[in-house]
């Protein structure tokens, strides 16, 4: 993964990506050499002088922010799932312990006609109900994964108890099968609930902390410093 301090120097004006003085591609997207050179470079995550770290969101509209506007509890409206998976992918890399604000950007239109106090309310419930969720599943998975060991055990001993019974002097080769064999099957059934408990629930404990650092991240609307192509 890339980390920010490397991002920092990133060729940022339109000269160090070597952008053409002129191209069809400006006029077709109805651009400047300069917005296309901002558009590829400036809108990365960066820390603000006030040592907060920015994720920016980009939008024509708040309407692109949400997959329904349907007039439902804010709980059950979803946020557009590419602009969620965007800001956890950015907020990934910004240091653990550092703050985090969401600068979401409009066309100046847009902006004077935003209701800031809306979206502030939709993405605290959005996280928080994310968030909740996330925590109820930990709590599923660790009486499942508990569960699943308890019998794992149960199955192992019982393995065990094969093992000892199968005990056949005159027959060495069918008693070695038989005991290997319930050996085996024995950690095979342990084999899953020992990776869940000591390896798998690890990327959804960081998804989760993830989760709950954007649920207490600050929200701020700003007016798109170019305008953005129809």
């Amino acid at each position: 993964m890339t980390r920010l301090d490397e991002r920092e120097g990133r060729p940022g004006s339109a000269d160090e990506l070597g952008l053409p003085e002129d191209a069809p591609v400006y006029r077709a997207v109805g651009l400047s050499r300069d917005e296309v050179a901002e558009l590829l470079t400036g809108r990365h995550v960066r820390r603000a002088e006030d040592g907060v770290w920015e994720v920016p969101i980009v939008l024509k509209s708040l309407r692109d922010a949400v997959e329904t506007m349907v007039p439902v509890p804010l709980s059950h409206v979803n946020l557009n799932a590419d602009l969620v998976g965007y800001v956890e992918e950015e907020a990934a890399e910004i240091p653990k312990k550092d703050p985090i604000r969401l600068v979401v950007l409009l066309p100046e239109a847009e902006r004077a006609a935003a209701d800031d106090g809306v979206l502030r309310a939709l993405m605290r419930a959005y996280f928080r109900e994310r968030l909740r969720r996330f925590r109820a599943e930990e709590r599923q998975a660790l009486r499942s994964v508990g569960a699943a060991t308890f019998w794992g055990f149960v199955f192992m001993l019982g393995c065990q108890v094969v093992r000892w019974l199968a005990n056949f002097p005159e027959h060495p080769t069918i008693t070695s099968t038989i005991s290997e064999g319930m050996l085996v099957l024995g950690w095979v059934a342990l084999w899953n609930p020992y990776d869940r408990l000591l390896f798998a629930w690890w990327p959804a404990l960081k998804k989760r902390r993830l989760v709950e650092r954007l649920a207490g991240a600050t929200l701020e609307l700003r007016v798109l410093p170019f305008r953005l192509p129809d």
